[in-house]
């Protein structure tokens, strides 16, 4: 049984949560209705071959957006 995703979903990824990266993300996911996630607000560590950052959020974010999301708009600063 398929499942159905929902449309998109902005990823934004910035050290400042006040400037124009984080306008432009906000403005895309209120533009289009969508959800918006801010990688500021999520515990992701460094990746580790000894795989101590196993408890982090990266496996159930990264998990999340994949199962429930057929878009994803990925906004940082250049």
């Amino acid at each position: 049984m398929a499942v159905k995703k929902l449309e998109s979903a902005v990823v934004f990824g910035s050290s400042n949560n006040q400037g124009n990266t984080y306008n432009i993300a906000h403005s895309i996911a209120d533009k289009l209705k969508i959800k918006l996630y801010n990688l500021a607000v999520y515990n992701i560590s460094n990746f580790d071959y000894t795989h101590q950052n196993k408890s982090d959020d990266f496996f159930p974010l990264i998990t999340e957006l994949i199962e429930n999301y057929g878009t994803i708009i990925f906004v940082t600063p250049v």
